[in-house]
């Protein structure tokens, strides 16, 4: 899937037919086409022309139970908490050749899983973050800097209620000084995208295969996904 969005062969990716293939992440960069930097150096004719990229990291897939460290887990969701936004990559075709580690093609089931492992994950981080800030708060006064841990220990229960919720970090809106709090470690927070990997013979069977399954997940609350990129 990688190798399609950074348009490049497949040799240079690392694609197996087994669980747990890519173990450190695949990196690529992606030029972003830009009209504006285009007529810029059209006009300018600069002697050097650095256009703006994307950095794409290939994070192999989470499996159930990767938020208490199953599989390579914890090494995976770590990789993930270190990127600015998420593609979510499901699989939508059927290939008997082709193994999933679920033992059957079903998309629905796999956002809920890639879901559920990112907001574990997430409650177990802010219940530590929330330990240690009452740590903090038990010392007492009227200090101002004891009024600002205050503050951020109260941010730190909303967002843990959420969370326990069910609900992605992201689908909440948060105060300027709850974000800055706790919030961009949190892997919900991320602006999130599902991908459908479809057969190239299904592309446009937008009425076949798992595609009708996968419309109503879309529109789940823990999903992201006003649009969907296939």
């Amino acid at each position: 899937m990688v190798c399609c969005l950074v348009e490049r062969g497949a040799d240079p990716c690392r694609c197996q037919n087994f669980p747990y293939a890519t173990i450190d992440p695949e990196e690529a960069r992606v030029i972003v086409p830009d009209e504006r930097f285009d007529w810029l150096c059209a006009k300018y004719n600069p002697k050097s022309r650095v256009p703006a990229n994307l950095t794409v990291y290939d994070i192999a897939g989470l499996t159930r139970g990767a938020s208490t460290g199953a599989g390579l887990g914890n090494a995976f969701l770590s990789h993930i908490r270190a990127v600015d936004a998420i593609f979510q990559v499901v699989r939508c075709f059927d290939d008997a050749e082709i193994i999933h580690v679920e033992g059957d093609v079903n998309p629905t089931r796999d956002l809920d899983i890639i879901s559920e492992e990112l907001r574990l994950k997430d409650i177990e981080f802010v219940e530590k973050a929330l330990e240690n800030q009452k740590k903090k708060t038990r010392q007492g006064g009227q200090s101002l800097e004891m009024k600002k841990w205050r503050e951020e220990e109260a941010t730190i229960e909303k967002v843990l209620a959420w969370l326990k919720e069910g609900k992605d970090v992201r689908k909440n809106s948060w105060s300027p000084k709850e974000v800055r709090c706790t919030l961009p470690s949190l892997s919900t927070a991320f602006p999130t995208l599902p991908r459908d990997n479809r057969d190239i013979s299904r592309y446009s069977m937008m009425t076949k295969g798992h595609w009708p399954d996968l419309i109503p997940a879309l529109r789940m609350p823990h999903i992201n996904a006003e649009c969907i990129l296939r």
